[in-house]
């Protein structure tokens, strides 16, 4: 019996199975793949002032995010599952409101109160 054995690791971030050369395991002996890993990074480039190549959750891209908001975007960069992600303004609030306890003592986390998620 000949065949190709493939195995698949979950990567705790995203959730999704990816072959076992697209992952990385930490320390912690989580596991993180190529994809999330990449936009941590990314998040952290955007810190140090580089422009964000777009949002980790829904995917536009800051091209398409310029179209939609014209002149003034918002771009987040919120630690999300134990990295940094890069968030629009779309995709931050609902992540936020759910993680109050993360902004607690804060202004922002005063007006997550007011916001009816």
């Amino acid at each position: 019996m000949s065949g190709l054995v493939s195995i698949a690791v979950r990567c705790n971030w995203c959730s999704k199975q990816k072959p076992w050369h697209e992952v990385h395991r930490l320390s912690t002996n989580q596991v993180i793949c190529d994809r999330c890993l990449d936009w941590h990074f990314h998040a952290l480039d955007v810190m140090g002032g580089n422009m964000p190549n777009g949002c980790q959750i829904c995917g536009h891209a800051w091209e398409t995010m310029q179209e939609c908001a014209g002149e003034r975007i918002h771009v987040y960069i919120v630690q999300k599952d134990g990295i940094y992600q890069v968030l629009c303004a779309t995709c931050v609030t609902p992540y936020t409101g759910k993680r109050s306890d993360l902004y607690r003592g804060t202004e922002y986390g005063q007006s997550l109160k007011s916001l009816k998620l």
